[in-house]
């Protein structure tokens, strides 16, 4: 049967054939054009709807309470955020260009997959001035994620001078730029307020929740959406 309701995009052609379905029962279409199988468009979701609702979820809902409230699936709204970062700026578009009196503060939280003996451990930086994250690592707490978080700073902020907390992996950083702070001294005391930012915004950061990650791309994913969000948000405040 040739139907003309909807039009396959590759070709804008309305020259198909509906004769399969999906395992999950929706309706795949088949394009005389392009010689491809297609799912017809059957959305419910507008872009400003998936607006709304991935707000909802950073400011720490989880992904069934989502679908408890919007009728979104899980896999739905990951699949959101995957595609958000695709289309969008990269990492380093989003970040202010820094200053060679500007200030990074280096920390790492803990967050965990599936189990909490499953640690992923966040490194990040932070700039003092704009307060966006320049740089993040997910992995370990040891030397060898502390040098590839180090790697992922962009090589433009060498210029700025750094502190962080006495966790023996930021020794190796050089002493004539780097200097270690003792707690209370108030060194790290923007990368601590960020640390709260994100426990309070994300589910998946709150100690003792039942929105912990499932699958760890799942949690990457999450994760530098967010941060790419919240630089976007500091960028808007500095301009």
């Amino acid at each position: 049967m040739i139907i003309g309701h909807q039009i396959c995009p590759p070709y804008q052609s309305k020259n198909r054939v509906q004769n399969r379905t999906t395992a999950s029962g929706k309706q795949k279409i088949y394009c005389l054009d392009c010689k491809a199988y297609r799912l017809l468009n059957s959305s419910r979701y507008t872009e400003e709807k998936k607006e709304q609702i991935l707000k909802t979820y950073k400011e720490r809902a989880s992904l069934r309470g989502l679908q408890r409230i919007y009728g979104v699936a899980p896999q739905t709204v990951i699949n959101w955020i995957k595609k958000n970062q695709l289309e969008d700026l990269s990492a380093d578009e989003v970040l202010i260009d820094p200053l060679p009196e500007d200030i990074l503060e280096l920390d790492e939280m803990w967050s965990f997959v599936y189990s909490k003996v499953n640690k992923a451990w966040l490194w990040f930086a932070i700039c003092r001035r704009t307060q966006q994250l320049v740089g993040w690592h997910l992995g370990k707490r040891d030397q060898v994620s502390a040098n590839y978080f180090f790697v992922e700073i962009p090589s433009k902020y060498s210029i700025c001078r750094s502190r962080s907390d006495p966790w023996h992996c930021y020794e190796c950083l050089p002493q004539e730029k780097h200097r270690i702070g003792q707690k209370g001294t108030g060194e790290t005391s923007y990368i601590e307020g960020f640390n709260n930012i994100i426990r309070q915004r994300l589910g998946r950061f709150v100690r003792k929740t039942c929105s912990f990650s499932k699958k760890w791309d799942n949690h990457f994913e999450v994760i530098k959406w967010f941060i790419r969000e919240y630089n976007l948000e500091r960028k808007s405040a500095m301009i």
